[in-house]
């Protein structure tokens, strides 16, 4: 049986630290134990900072993996698929094709119209993080996250780039609504 790829966008890893010690828990855990389905994520996610209400924001998602590690839930820290200049960690990058920033550049500019669309501004280093996160899951079974413009914005531009892609495996993106439950819910959906 093949190993299914989960990759998990920040928010979606932070509602699965909502997990509680109960049989919710247990039954999380041996789900994607039988179905060995592999959840992901880059550094970014470990590294990025927000400069919104969380302060910080880095020590946070520390714990929220190390919390994760010891709910016996664990999550594997992959490589970015492109290099970008002061968002990346040298040794942690794969180099990315001309197809791929193609996409890249398709997805920032989908997020920040969607963003302006509904009347929010996002920080260009915020949308720059939010497609290298997003573009480092090809080659991923799933991409699930909580943000909707992420998820608008994935759909527009595969649209257009697909045909780019074809050497990638194309993860179909999922978008989970922000809550412990639905998350959890949403994973089990695809392992089962």
């Amino acid at each position: 049986m093949r190993r299914l790829k989960i990759f998990l966008d920040t928010n979606v890893l932070m509602r699965l630290d909502g997990l509680k010690d109960d049989p919710e828990l247990e039954d999380f855990k041996n789900r994607l134990e039988i179905s060995r389905a592999k959840l992901s994520v880059t550094h970014i996610q470990v590294d990025e900072k927000h400069l919104d209400e969380l302060k910080n924001f880095q020590d946070k998602l520390r714990k929220v993996l190390g919390s994760l590690r010891k709910k016996g839930i664990h999550i594997q820290l992959e490589p970015t698929k492109e290099m970008v200049a002061g968002l990346v960690r040298v040794g942690l990058v794969k180099l990315g094709y001309d197809e791929m920033h193609k996409f890249d550049d398709e997805l920032r500019k989908e997020i920040d119209k969607c963003e302006k669309a509904r009347g929010k501004t996002k920080e260009l280093l915020n949308i720059a993080r939010d497609t290298n996160i997003a573009v480092s899951a090809l080659g991923h079974d799933y991409f699930i996250t909580t943000d909707y413009c992420l998820f608008v914005s994935w759909v527009n531009a595969l649209k257009k780039h697909r045909v780019h892609l074809e050497r990638f495996k194309i993860p179909k993106i999922i978008y989970a609504h922000r809550s412990t439950e639905a998350v959890a819910r949403q994973i089990l959906a695809l392992v089962c």
